[in-house]
């Protein structure tokens, strides 16, 4: 019992180790941590680390459990590390279990769904329309100038947590006194999704044989 109880321990901690280094990793790189509503890599991860932790605690639950039916004793510092770890592994399971059960709740209600101007690959509590506003930038807009031609060029990153594609983004184009004297539009993103963090380059090609366009004004398409 006691060789298992010091292998449960070892689980349960490795278990712990891994939650606490994918939240760490996913804060660092996206902003907030991803479990199941994220990545399939954190998906893996998260799934790696649950039963670690799980197994782990129950491992060395039992054994204290056992050990005490037999009476045997238990030196005090492996009681109070037992107990740390099992407190820790069940506090730790908790979070990626309560964020699989919501991830899985929010796609059974919505899964599929799409709006006006593009399209998601997992569900929202909102429409397309409003995570676009919320969660797509845009950014590195820039107009240059080529023969009878004016092109807007910029990019536009995904912020948020899911995947989108079929986004559109619709350009002011100004003189140099700011009035807007054309307007075009395209997809900044088409078939191919746009996953949580990423960033995709657009441009748009505008007849303007004088060159008068000097500035524009780039915004997502969500009507």
């Amino acid at each position: 019992p006691v060789d298992l109880l010091k292998i449960g321990l070892i689980v349960a901690a490795a278990g712990v180790g891994i939650f606490f280094l994918i939240t760490l990793i996913s804060l660092i790189i996206y902003g907030r941590a991803y479990y199941y509503d994220g990545y399939d890599f954190t998906k893996v991860f998260c799934t790696i680390d649950l039963i670690l932790m799980l197994s782990g605690a129950l491992c060395v639950a039992v054994n204290l459990i056992v050990m005490k039916v037999k009476r045997k004793p238990i030196v005090k510092n492996v009681l109070i590390l037992s107990i740390v770890a099992i407190v820790l592994a069940a506090v730790c399971s908790v979070i990626p279990i309560s964020n699989a059960v919501n991830t899985a709740s929010s796609s059974s209600r919505s899964s599929g769904s799409s709006g006006s101007s593009g399209s998601y690959g997992s569900s929202y509590d909102m429409d397309f329309s409003t995570y676009c506003l919320l969660y797509l930038n845009v950014s590195n807009v820039r107009v240059t100038h080529s023969g009878n031609y004016t092109y807007v060029t910029g990019s536009v990153k995904n912020t948020g947590t899911y995947s989108v594609r079929y986004v559109k983004v619709r350009a002011a184009c100004k003189n140099s006194s700011g009035s807007v004297i054309d307007t075009d539009w395209t997809y900044a993103v088409d078939s191919d999704w746009l996953e949580p963090g990423e960033s995709k380059t657009f441009e748009m090609m505008i007849r303007d044989p004088n060159n008068n366009i000097r500035s524009a004004s780039v915004t997502i398409v969500t009507d």
